[in-house]
């Protein structure tokens, strides 16, 4: 076993899995954020340890990414939501936060088309800053912006709207999890679904849950009219 890359957390190479969570008694480390990225850690690895075949991978960070946050941290701190985790208010809050921000929304906001087929951090970076270096801050804005979008892409496919993506995204699944490419994989399970709709769609169901989070906050849809539009 050797240490992860989460601080306090050790994996076991056997299985590809963290295990154990090391904590101190002089200075406690367990914190949310602590605890939350050992869990969400361990889904990836298991996840991608009981791939078929194994050699493949699943090569969507966003499959990855989303299903690790979606159902690592619970929407409450109550024991009861670790049976059934729901989208977060605070990731609901800072995506709408984030789509409200002309400059934010342009930089960090993705089509589903283009998150799905996003293989890892170093990719998602030069695919957005190319080899212009950005501050320490627009790095971790970045990252922690996508897995938000993750996060809600998965609460969205599998349970938004009355589930009625949920057996086009369970083919998705299968696809990507033998190793098809994440656009493929999506292109195929969705056929005769127009991506661009489910984008406009999936938006409109983060609004409607920050409204149903927080209902005396009002909240302007204008963003939405033209929410993947480059603008110069």
């Amino acid at each position: 076993m050797h240490d992860s890359y989460t601080s306090g957390a050790v994996r076991d190479e056997a299985i590809d899995a963290v295990v154990s969570f090391v904590n101190s008694f002089e200075k406690p480390k367990a914190t949310t954020e602590n605890v939350y990225r050992v869990l969400r850690e361990t889904f990836v690895s298991l996840l991608i340890a009981h791939v078929k075949p194994p050699a493949v991978g699943v090569t969507s960070l966003w499959l990855r990414e989303g299903l690790a946050s979606a159902w690592a941290w619970p929407s409450t701190p109550k024991v009861e939501s670790l049976d059934s985790p729901g989208l977060r208010a605070d990731v609901v809050a800072s995506l709408v936060e984030t789509c409200h921000d002309d400059r934010a929304r342009q930089t960090y906001l993705m089509p589903v088309s283009e998150l799905c087929a996003v293989t890892g951090w170093v990719p998602l970076t030069m695919r957005l800053f190319g080899d212009r270096q950005q501050p320490p801050e627009t790095y971790s804005k970045l990252a922690a912006t996508f897995v938000r979008q993750s996060s809600a892409w998965m609460h969205y496919l599998t349970s938004g709207r009355g589930g009625r993506h949920r057996v086009a995204f369970e083919k998705y699944l299968e696809l990507a999890m033998s190793g098809m490419s994440g656009n493929d994989a999506l292109s195929l399970a969705f056929a005769g679904t127009s991506l661009t709709d489910l984008d406009r769609d999936f938006w409109a169901w983060v609004y409607d849950s920050h409204q149903q989070a927080f209902p005396d906050v009002a909240i302007d849809r204008g963003d939405l009219q033209h929410l993947f539009e480059k603008v110069d």
